[in-house]
């Protein structure tokens, strides 16, 4: 945690301290994160799937949960991290028979322009979000799969990324730049869950 001072009356009544600070800040390691049993059941997310197929369509709550600690969920930072949600609806084979991705977070156009935005979660907190995904004909759907990823930016438009890098200097610095953003913008694992519809 972040350090800080703060209020305190746990060490000896004094007054103020030395504290950590109820947010993680920086890049957020799902392989740390799992390694750690307490953040693993305390801030880690946990997905559950509510669904039901209805005649060619599989409608349903994609429902992600955080732990009961007061923490933001991932925090490092609100207003630049990205959130995705994709559920898929597969067959008795395995094979993707429909895919819905959702995401959450502000476009760079939008960044600062109005209130900084909560949290994808805050700690004990749970987020719904409705789905429906219509089935292709001659398909039949066995098992639903909802994974959670993120990224730590946004993907620029690609106006606004041709502005940027034409303000760099030499084509070593644009390459340099574009692998950044590049690598900023990938997609990392948090967690999923998978759930039979037979």
């Amino acid at each position: 945690m972040e350090p800080s001072t703060g209020s305190s009356t746990s060490r000896r009544g004094a007054m103020t301290r030395a504290i950590g600070r109820h947010w993680f800040r920086g890049v957020v390691v799902s392989g740390t994160m799992l390694k750690n049993r307490n953040l693993q059941a305390e801030w880690m997310p946990r997905i559950d799937i509510e669904v039901k197929q209805v005649g060619v369509k599989v409608e349903g709550t994609g429902i992600v949960k955080v732990g009961s600690l007061p923490h933001a969920f991932p925090d490092g930072d609100p207003v630049l991290k990205q959130f995705f949600l994709t559920v898929t609806v597969k067959d008795a084979v395995g094979k993707t028979v429909a895919e819905d991705t959702k995401q959450f977070g502000l476009p760079y156009d939008k960044i600062l322009r109005g209130q900084i935005p909560d949290p994808f979660i805050k700690g004990g907190n749970t987020r719904k979000v409705p789905f429906s995904l219509a089935l292709p004909a001659g398909t039949a759907a066995a098992s639903i799969e909802a994974v959670l990823t993120y990224s730590l930016i946004p993907v620029p438009a690609p106006h606004l990324l041709e502005q940027y890098l034409a303000t760099l200097e030499t084509d070593t610095e644009r390459e340099e730049a574009k692998k950044i953003i590049q690598e900023y913008t990938q997609r990392h694992f948090l967690t999923y869950r998978v759930q039979s519809l037979s």
